[in-house]
């Protein structure tokens, strides 16, 4: 078994990890997810698959510091991976007014800054 597939075997492993019952566990987990995905561990096909299930975590996870882990991991993507909207846009359905509101006054402070 070579290294990336070491790597999937590890993976597959902890995908029973965000149905554990430990918030400090599965916020563990997206934390790793996002360190693999930082790094540009993945191929593009197994990173859009991770980002999908952390995009899962994120808006049906009931625990605050889940989701934020798992949003962060999703973030995390960005630099080394181009995402298929089809991939994130269930995050776009579940933003809820006061992210809505915190993003808003983050660019008006941003707006603040420049001027």
């Amino acid at each position: 078994m070579d290294a990336y597939e070491q790597l999937m075997h590890r993976l597959e492993a902890a995908w029973t990890t965000p149905s554990s019952a430990d918030t400090r566990q599965r916020a563990s987990w997206a934390e790793e997810l996002s360190d693999l995905l930082e790094w540009g561990s993945l191929r593009d096909g197994d990173a859009e698959r991770v980002v999908g299930r952390l995009v899962q975590v994120a808006v049906t996870d009931g625990d605050h510091g889940v989701r934020e882990s798992a949003l962060h991991a999703v973030s995390s993507a960005a630099g080394p991976y181009q995402m298929p909207y089809a991939v994130v846009a269930p995050l776009a359905a579940h933003v809820d007014a006061g992210v809505r509101r915190e993003a808003e006054e983050a660019i008006a402070e941003l707006r603040d800054i420049r001027s």
